[in-house]
């Protein structure tokens, strides 16, 4: 794969080692031998604007999920599955991070940032400021 600014070729990329082609600017020319190459081999084709945020992808229908987007089309118009969904996320990730937490205060002296901080009390979420809970239990 070959780009160019102005004519002047700016980098010369080997296809094989293509994962993905992302497009945040405006102006941009695909060839279709490239296109078809992407498809061929299950290489997406994004265009996003200059924050990131997507506004098209190419992908070959063949290779994608499609119950995968039934389900996430589903979880859009359900609400309380959606909201279920994100309960057990942000449980997840709290879990992790309580671990996290003990594993630091195990194997670090308590004078270090990790074993002083996770040994402290913080407030539980939900309870206000007069209920605490220990990040951790030895």
């Amino acid at each position: 794969m070959v780009v160019k600014k102005r004519g002047v070729k700016q980098l010369d990329f080997p296809l094989h080692k293509l994962e993905t082609i992302n497009i945040i600017s405006r102006g941009i020319t695909l060839s279709s031998d490239l296109i078809l190459y992407c498809s061929k081999n299950k290489i997406s084709i994004f265009f996003s604007d200059t924050f990131g945020a997507p506004l098209c992808a190419l992908q070959n229908p063949v290779y994608g999920d499609m119950d995968l987007g039934l389900l996430q089309l589903q979880f859009l118009h359900n609400g309380h599955e959606a909201l279920e969904l994100a309960k057990k996320i942000i449980e997840g990730k709290v879990k992790n991070q309580i671990n996290l937490l003990k594993y630091y205060s195990r194997h670090r002296s308590p004078d270090t940032v990790y074993g002083s901080a996770a040994a402290e009390e913080i407030p539980a979420p939900g309870c206000g400021s007069g209920c605490f809970q220990h990040a951790y239990q030895k």
